[in-house]
């Protein structure tokens, strides 16, 4: 066996970025108005909300490239991308007792509507895009709030044009939306997962599990049960469609339900937690138990226990394995057919389950992490001593936070990238091996929970982004015809011009640039593990976003000025 299935092993990266490479300013540009929010675009533009407009930079220079005016007050949360289209949704919700939502499409290149509807009913909780049906699924309710009960419309995507119209009866828990304020307070149906769509039919499962016709938004049955993962977001997995049964779980059960009845076969007994994510492979059910979750109630992420992984049997529900043995954190399982095992990480090791395992679970392997440099430190080298994943600790309000690892990513060529707050490293699954090893310092409290949100999503952006520009052949592309070639091209060029995309992970640090000192953000190079690129920021508390694919930055500095910067 490899040494380092029992040993630590770490690469030392340096901890001081080149100056070379060190990032530039492109541009700064101070808006008329307080920046309310700002966010990339999949097309790379930067897309900006003020009080009484919503507009959209070039990202190269800062210029605008076109503004709304009668699009005012309107929330992060009401604006939504279809990816793969060059359509913008922004709802606008007019009303408290009768509310009603005014839908448009948007251009995301000339900002022009290419739709608009005011056929929605109440406010807007979520948007769906069925692609090779040629559109959007939109889900509102007329009574936002803890619970609700929902209505569902399908529009065409080309035109807005209403499709069918279905209700939701059956009253569903809502969730406080990320990007809500504390004052007004945006509710949505971020807790649960997102419809799923297998080509005839959408599956909702709110409430239970609801399945409807994808043709005529007919409801085919229902089975309700209670899937309320107390105050967590995304405490049951996605549902899982193969042949004939629908696999669902709810606060710690797993239920297969008969595709054509929607009748129960089997529910498996309560494994004590939540089964946050299902894997159906090599005829075997692989349930993750507990994970790092966001709380809606305290607003922050937390650890939910109990914590393992459980095998059950597709045929019968009767648990075939169970493991326990993950220490204060678990990530999502990865499942490797060739290694004939299932990856996850806890709070000081990488760990390989035996997927033949029977019974009693076996660990094919064990990896003990240590970190023995990081960057953004004041002391590099000999006086930083040894760090183990989840074991460095921040400051924080009066307190100290302990970092965990967050999520586990595949990569190309067989590696896999396991995140944290603050932390990253490559494994070699193949070898058991560490392939290199980072921990970066905190600047503070601020900004935790926006490199915890980066962690989970930055590493998927490219993959995403290659699945949308396959959507040629879909129903949208088709209908749309030559008014997506503007798009199409656009997007074309975006992509092939984007080098190594998908290749950096950022997270924001402490920066050394000169004799300045600031936080900022630090680019790694996934393939490698050095920390090649960076900029500093001027703000303590900095609102940023960053464009994964390009390389570029763009903060919010002060109330209304806006920065974009090169990172490469």
């Amino acid at each position: 066996m490899n040494p380092a299935t029992t040993a630590g092993l770490a690469l030392i990266v340096g901890a001081a970025v080149s100056p070379a490479l060190a990032g530039t300013q492109l541009w700064s540009q101070t808006l008329d108005q307080e920046v309310n929010w700002h966010r990339v675009s999949h097309l790379g533009t930067l897309l900006v909300a003020t009080d009484d407009s919503v507009r959209c930079l070039d990202p190269a220079s800062g210029r605008p490239l076109w503004q709304r005016d009668d699009l005012k007050q309107v929330g992060e949360w009401n604006v939504e991308e279809i990816p793969g289209t060059p359509l913008l949704l922004v709802h606008v919700n007019l009303g408290t007792v009768q509310a009603r939502t005014t839908l448009h499409a948007v251009d995301l290149l000339t900002g022009q509507d290419r739709w608009k509807t005011e056929h929605l009913r109440g406010v807007t909780l979520d948007t769906f895009p069925v692609y090779d049906r040629n559109y959007v699924l939109t889900i509102t309710t007329d009574k936002p709030g803890d619970r609700a009960r929902l209505d569902l419309a399908a529009l065409e995507l080309t035109s807005g044009k209403p499709l069918w119209e279905a209700p939701f009866d059956d009253r569903t828990d809502l969730h406080v939306a990320e990007s809500s304020g504390r004052f007004l307070v945006k509710y949505d149906l971020s807790g649960h997962q997102p419809p799923l769509y297998d080509g005839e039919s959408l599956y909702l499962s709110y409430a239970g599990i609801h399945r409807y016709d994808a043709a005529s938004g007919k409801l085919v049955w229902k089975n309700v049960y209670d899937v309320t993962a107390g105050e967590i977001k995304r405490g049951n997995a996605q549902a899982v469609v193969d042949g004939g049964t629908v696999y669902t779980s709810a606060k710690g059960q797993i239920r297969a339900i008969d595709h054509a009845t929607g009748q129960v076969r089997w529910a498996s007994k309560d494994f004590g937690g939540a089964v946050a994510q299902m894997e159906l492979v090599g005829g075997v059910i692989y349930g993750r138990l507990g994970g790092t979750f966001y709380d809606k109630q305290a607003r922050d992420w937390k650890l939910e226990k109990p914590l393992g992984v459980v095998a059950v049997d597709p045929a019968t529900g009767i648990e075939t394995w169970r493991y326990d043995g993950a220490k204060e954190a678990i990530t999502n399982m990865l499942v490797l057919p060739e290694q004939r095992a299932v990856l996850i990480a806890d709070q000081k090791s990488l760990i390989g389950l035996d997927l033949a395992s029977a019974g009693k679970v076996k660990e094919a392997f064990r990896v003990k992490v240590e970190f023995k440099d990081r960057i953004g430190a004041a002391k590099v080298a000999a006086g930083v001593g040894k760090f183990l994943l989840g074991g460095a600790k921040a400051a924080a309000s009066g307190g100290e936070e302990q970092d965990a690892p967050v999520a586990i990513h595949a990569r190309p060529g067989g590696t896999a990238v396991v995140v944290g707050k603050q932390h990253l490293l490559a494994f070699d699954p193949a070898q058991r091996t560490i392939v290199w090893s980072l921990q970066c310092d905190a600047p503070g409290r601020a900004g935790w929970a926006k490199a915890l949100v980066g962690a989970m999503t930055a590493l998927t952006y490219a993959a995403n982004m290659s699945q949308a520009a396959a959507t040629g052949s879909t129903g949208y592309a088709r209908a749309a015809s030559q008014s997506i070639a503007d798009y199409s091209s656009f997007a074309s060029k975006r992509w092939s011009a984007a080098e190594g995309a998908g290749k950096y992970y950022y997270v924001l640090t402490n920066v050394t640039q000169g004799k300045e000192k600031g936080a900022g953000i630090v680019g790694v190079n996934l393939d490698t593990g050095k920390a090649d690129r960076q900029v500093l920021f001027e703000e303590k508390e900095p609102r940023y976003e960053v464009d994964e694919l390009t390389g570029r930055v763009f903060m919010a500095k002060g109330k209304n000025t806006l920065v974009g910067f090169a990172v490469q």
